[in-house]
């Protein structure tokens, strides 16, 4: 996955349709669909190439059939939470689906053509706004999240530097915010 970062080796995947190949993962309800959007993560990180591409190849349908999944909860371990310990940030397979499926919206709104735009925009506005009501479930959820880890800092239950800090902060869901935050700003103008 690290490697998509670079611009040369993302041209590279569009070219070998990685994208396609990462879509049919995508629809595929199992573990390789997580896997597959971490790659489209990287992948459609600053590169509007290939943004485009996914579009094109009806990726929209893909990433918001499983935004839009309410992910019924079958097991103990399926709980989309994420709890401090102490020591580290444990986090369920969902939400680290979740954090990448927001990433690739958030790239989506960065790096597409005024004509792709508008479609991702239209998403929104889809069945009276069900996405958009959706995305302000999942603000709310972030954004309890980070309360609760500020709230933690506070009592003195986490002590770290200020670097560490911050970034166990992105960990318990401002990460997940800011995109949301993005996406917000996007969808409102």
């Amino acid at each position: 996955c690290y490697a998509l970062i670079l611009p040369e080796l993302q041209d590279v995947f569009r070219k070998v349709e990685g994208i396609e190949l990462m879509l049919l993962m995508a629809r595929k309800k199992s573990y390789a669909r997580k896997a597959a959007l971490k790659v489209l993560t990287y992948a459609l990180t600053n590169h509007k190439e290939n943004c485009e591409r996914f579009v094109e190849c009806k990726g929209l349908k893909t990433l918001f059939a499983v935004f839009m999944n309410k992910h019924k909860k079958k097991s103990k371990n399926m709980k989309d939470t994420a709890e401090y310990d102490g020591k580290n940030l444990h986090y369920t397979w969902l939400t680290l689906l979740l954090e990448h499926v927001l990433s690739i919206i958030s790239s989506l709104f960065k790096h597409l053509n005024e004509e792709k735009l508008q479609r991702l925009k239209k998403k929104f506005s889809e069945n009276e706004f069900e996405k958009t009501d959706r995305l302000m479930e999942h603000y709310q959820n972030f954004h309890q999240r980070v309360v609760k880890f500020d709230k933690k800092v506070k009592e003195g239950k986490v002590t770290l530097d200020e670097e560490n800090l911050y970034l166990e902060r992105l960990d318990a869901g401002y990460f997940g915010l800011q995109q949301i935050c993005i996406m917000l700003a996007y969808i409102s103008s």
